[in-house]
């Protein structure tokens, strides 16, 4: 790693679970964890907000933000954000 940390956020409904993976991801001196919240939270903290808002609360670049949604469109095999709503709302990830 050339001294740029992976910066992630953690999302689990048990605080203690998400204590023990900041610890363990953090140990590395590879990872920063930059957020923690519970499964609802992160789902309310997704809908809606823009690449911008997103880029915002977690302090990152709004290039940053955009390239981790293409890679997790990748990694689901999708292409259109519409295609990864579709994909949320079959999954109950989301309701309308």
């Amino acid at each position: 790693m050339t001294g740029n940390k992976i910066r992630v956020a953690l999302v689990d409904d048990h605080s203690a679970v998400r204590a023990g993976f900041r610890l363990l991801l953090e140990s590395t001196g590879e990872i920063e964890v930059v957020a923690e919240m519970d499964s609802g939270e992160a789902i309310n903290f997704a809908e809606g907000l823009s690449v911008q808002e997103i880029a915002d609360e977690l302090s990152l670049s709004t290039k940053t933000v955009a390239n981790y949604q293409t890679q997790i469109k990748e990694k689901l095999g999708i292409n259109t954000t519409a295609d990864l709503v579709k994909l949320a709302l079959a999954n109950g990830v989301i309701e309308m």
